[in-house]
């Protein structure tokens, strides 16, 4: 099989990236980006607030996320079974740290599986 001959080699690419030639933005050059763009007003990345909002928004979706798998369907089982009578001496308390300690059992195991199962 013959190689494309449009395909650009690895020289071709690294020589464009560094004459500037290419959609490529230097972070560190926020200046030389703005004068190329006609943006000379407008700074990029001059505060955090933004960064730090998204992240702890994408943190809390999936600590959310996490929560709802591993915590709901325990209470939800105690709430049901607490209507129809616990055991003798069990609490709803007791009744849900226990279902959602073997759920968190049970996501650590997968974990581990996939996590070991991954170099293969």
């Amino acid at each position: 099989m013959s190689r494309p001959t449009s395909r650009p080699t690895l020289e071709t690419v690294l020589d464009r990236r560094r004459r500037g030639g290419g959609p490529i933005r230097r972070l560190t050059d926020a200046d030389a980006g703005a004068r190329r763009t006609g943006d000379e007003g407008r700074r990029p990345f001059t505060s955090l607030s933004g960064w730090l909002t998204g992240i702890l928004a994408s943190v809390a979706a999936v600590g959310g996320i996490l929560v709802a798998v591993v915590a709901l369907p325990p209470l939800l089982d105690c709430r049901s079974r607490a209507e129809h009578g616990l055991y003798a001496g069990e609490t709803f308390g007791a009744c849900a740290s226990d279902g959602i300690a073997a759920r968190r059992r049970l996501l650590e195991d997968r974990v581990k599986r996939v996590v070991l199962r991954s170099g293969q």
